[in-house]
């Protein structure tokens, strides 16, 4: 698999840090911003990297600068740590021993 791109490591790390300032999500236009990113690019790659899975939409804002409102995009949750998994497969596996 290719590495990620300049826009798309800039605009996963303006969506890390929108999150870490306490915003619910960010739309293109302010990750592009953030990251100093052109806005087509940025409009272009963001909906890349939410069709992959990078970001996902959490919401709609209404903006003074669109007639549409604008899809609300964070970053996507961390999966379960593997210890976690373990634990819940041994309680399965206790569970159907004693089915």
């Amino acid at each position: 698999m290719r590495p990620r791109g300049e826009e798309r490591q800039a605009l996963a790390k303006a969506a890390a840090d929108a999150l870490a300032a306490g915003c619910k999500g960010a739309t293109w236009r302010d990750l592009a911003e953030r990251a100093r990113v052109g806005y087509q690019a940025a409009r272009r790659a963001a909906e890349n990297m939410r069709r992959a899975g990078d970001l996902e939409a959490v919401g709609t804002v209404t903006c003074a600068h669109s007639r549409r409102p604008m899809m609300l995009l964070a970053p996507r949750s961390a999966p379960p740590e593997p210890a976690a998994l373990q634990c819940l497969a041994d309680a399965m596996r206790g569970w159907a021993a004693e089915r």
